[in-house]
């Protein structure tokens, strides 16, 4: 797969195409089957496929001070977006001026003018333009007066009817349902981030951690979840089995939020390193304990019961 940067020179070999549009964030089932509809269009008329994103994420955009949101960042959309066989993937700067532009103009001077679309597809519950006025019911009209063809996906629902969101699974992570939100992903959640230099009290209490920030990633319940990581540059394809908190660190009256990482029988240097870490279950929520002492017997129970689970997978 390719990435462009900007729909205003894009090479020969990129126009012509299907072209999806949407945030995708998270690349769910719901925006699989999208993907799918897209990439069987795409094979019929022998065209490429391309999908249209926005970056950053609207929401974002509109409200700066949102500090827990995103599902994916644009790194890991890219890596999952490839994997579903997508040939171009154009993530537009979604800035005040691109916030402005009209749904009309959105189709005439991009997908029309620049991208010369064959065929669009998108959700059932895809908006765009200003005031997100752009919608199912405009590019209808559209495709018939520039001559290409529209395909809506209608939203993919579970087996309880509920329509697959990205909103659905953010309620799902920050209510610590990490299996629901996995199986809403099709995949386990995955996060990526640097290694922070911490206070190393994991290493005085006999189970040293990889401390990480969440940034902008979508909020995620307190407690301690079963895990497995990778070290980018270092382990290849290898995940590394281990168990993670995420929360302030009552015992010890902490403030600040940290995604604290051990792996199992791991006693590499990770600082400065960057990793990614892929949440299988949550084990408890976060809890003050009387004394280091309880807590380290608890961290004891927890590896025990993670590695019973991971024993599952």
């Amino acid at each position: 797969m390719r990435i462009l940067r900007g729909y205003q020179y894009l090479p020969k070999k990129a126009k012509n195409a299907v072209v999806a549009v949407g945030n995708f964030d998270g690349v769910h089932l719901g925006h699989q089957k999208i993907m799918k509809a897209a990439k069987k269009i795409s094979d019929s008329i022998n065209a490429p496929l391309l999908v249209l994103t926005f970056e950053p994420h609207p929401r974002l955009f509109f409200d700066p001070g949102l500090s827990s949101f995103l599902l994916t960042t644009l790194k890991t959309k890219e890596t999952y977006l490839e994997n579903l066989d997508v040939d171009y993937l154009c993530p537009l700067n979604f800035d005040r001026k691109f916030s402005n532009i009209e749904a009309n103009y959105f189709v005439k001077k991009i997908l029309v003018d620049s991208l010369k679309v064959r065929c669009v597809v998108t959700g059932s519950n895809f908006f765009f333009g200003k005031g997100r006025r752009g919608g199912k019911d405009l590019l209808i009209s559209l495709s018939r007066k520039y001559n290409f063809t529209y395909t809506c996906v209608d939203r993919l629902r579970d087996k309880h009817g509920t329509a697959y969101s990205s909103s659905a699974i953010r309620d799902f992570l920050k209510q610590g349902q990490i299996i629901r939100a996995n199986k809403s992903l099709g995949r386990s959640w995955e996060i990526d981030g640097k290694v922070l230099i911490g206070d190393k009290r994991g290493k005085k209490l006999g189970y040293p951690t990889a401390n990480l920030k969440l940034g902008k990633y979508a909020k995620l319940a307190f407690g301690v979840y079963v895990i497995k990581g990778k070290i980018y540059s270092e382990s290849g394809d290898k995940w590394i089995n281990g168990i993670a908190n995420i929360g302030s660190r009552p015992t010890f009256s902490g403030n600040d939020i940290f995604l604290e990482v051990h792996f199992f029988n791991f006693r590499k240097n990770l600082y400065s390193k960057f990793l990614s870490i892929r949440f299988l279950d949550f084990l408890r929520k976060e809890k003050k304990f009387k004394n280091t002492n309880a807590l380290i017997n608890q961290i004891a129970r927890d590896i025990k019961k993670a590695k019973r689970i991971l024993g599952r997978t």
